[in-house]
Protein backbone atom coordinates (compact mmCIF):
# COMPACT_ATOMS: atom_id res chain seq x y z
CA UNK A 1 0.00 0.00 0.00
CA UNK A 2 1.25 3.47 -0.83
CA UNK A 3 1.80 5.69 2.20
CA UNK A 4 0.25 9.18 2.33
CA UNK A 5 -1.51 8.82 -1.02
CA UNK A 6 -4.65 10.50 0.35
CA UNK A 7 -2.67 13.52 1.49
CA UNK A 8 -0.97 13.72 -1.90
CA UNK A 9 -4.30 13.58 -3.73
CA UNK A 10 -5.73 16.33 -1.54
CA UNK A 11 -2.77 18.69 -1.22
CA UNK A 12 -1.11 18.35 -4.64
CA UNK A 13 -3.76 20.50 -6.39
CA UNK A 14 -3.43 23.09 -3.62
CA UNK A 15 0.33 23.22 -4.10
CA UNK A 16 -0.18 23.46 -7.86
CA UNK A 17 -2.57 26.38 -7.42
CA UNK A 18 -0.08 28.15 -5.18
CA UNK A 19 2.64 27.55 -7.77
CA UNK A 20 0.46 28.99 -10.54
CA UNK A 21 -0.16 32.08 -8.42
CA UNK A 22 3.54 32.86 -8.16
CA UNK A 23 4.20 32.41 -11.89
CA UNK A 24 4.49 35.39 -14.20
CA UNK A 25 1.21 36.77 -15.53
CA UNK A 26 2.71 37.53 -18.93
CA UNK A 27 2.96 33.97 -20.22
CA UNK A 28 -0.47 32.35 -19.87
CA UNK A 29 0.48 29.10 -21.62
CA UNK A 30 2.76 28.07 -18.74
CA UNK A 31 -0.26 28.27 -16.41
CA UNK A 32 -2.14 25.84 -18.60
CA UNK A 33 0.74 23.37 -18.75
CA UNK A 34 1.35 23.47 -15.00
CA UNK A 35 -2.37 22.96 -14.33
CA UNK A 36 -2.45 20.09 -16.82
CA UNK A 37 0.58 18.38 -15.25
CA UNK A 38 -0.75 18.75 -11.70
CA UNK A 39 -4.13 17.42 -12.84
CA UNK A 40 -2.56 14.44 -14.58
CA UNK A 41 -0.37 13.56 -11.58
CA UNK A 42 -3.40 13.79 -9.29
CA UNK A 43 -5.37 11.59 -11.67
CA UNK A 44 -2.60 8.96 -11.78
CA UNK A 45 -2.42 8.95 -7.98
CA UNK A 46 -6.17 8.44 -7.74
CA UNK A 47 -5.91 5.58 -10.26
CA UNK A 48 -3.23 4.00 -8.06
CA UNK A 49 -5.56 4.36 -5.11
CA UNK A 50 -8.32 2.51 -6.96
CA UNK A 51 -5.87 -0.14 -8.20
CA UNK A 52 -4.63 -0.85 -4.66
CA UNK A 53 -8.13 -1.20 -3.23
CA UNK A 54 -8.72 -4.71 -1.89
CA UNK A 55 -12.33 -5.79 -2.43
CA UNK A 56 -11.91 -8.81 -0.17
CA UNK A 57 -10.97 -6.77 2.89
CA UNK A 58 -13.73 -5.20 4.98
CA UNK A 59 -13.31 -1.89 6.73
CA UNK A 60 -11.36 1.26 6.07
CA UNK A 61 -8.31 0.65 3.91
CA UNK A 62 -6.75 4.02 3.12
CA UNK A 63 -6.66 5.98 6.36
CA UNK A 64 -4.09 8.40 7.69
CA UNK A 65 -4.14 9.07 11.41
CA UNK A 66 -2.01 11.80 12.89
CA UNK A 67 -1.85 13.00 16.47
CA UNK A 68 -1.72 16.77 16.10
CA UNK A 69 -2.32 18.07 19.62
CA UNK A 70 -1.56 15.60 22.37
CA UNK A 71 -3.12 17.61 25.18
CA UNK A 72 -4.75 21.04 25.35
CA UNK A 73 -3.03 21.85 28.65
CA UNK A 74 0.00 23.36 26.92
CA UNK A 75 -2.28 25.97 25.30
CA UNK A 76 -3.29 27.50 28.61
CA UNK A 77 -1.21 29.70 30.86
CA UNK A 78 -0.48 28.22 34.23
CA UNK A 79 -3.11 29.01 36.85
CA UNK A 80 -5.46 30.80 34.46
CA UNK A 81 -8.83 29.78 33.11
CA UNK A 82 -9.58 29.56 29.41
CA UNK A 83 -10.99 32.83 28.03
CA UNK A 84 -14.37 31.28 27.18
CA UNK A 85 -15.21 30.21 30.73
CA UNK A 86 -13.94 33.43 32.34
CA UNK A 87 -16.20 35.64 30.21
CA UNK A 88 -19.39 34.13 31.71
CA UNK A 89 -18.75 35.07 35.35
Amino acid sequence: MIRNILSAIVFLPLLGAAFVLVLSRDDRTIHKYVALMIGLVTFVLSCLLVANFDHTQAGIQFAENYEWITSPSHLLARGRRPPISSSYR
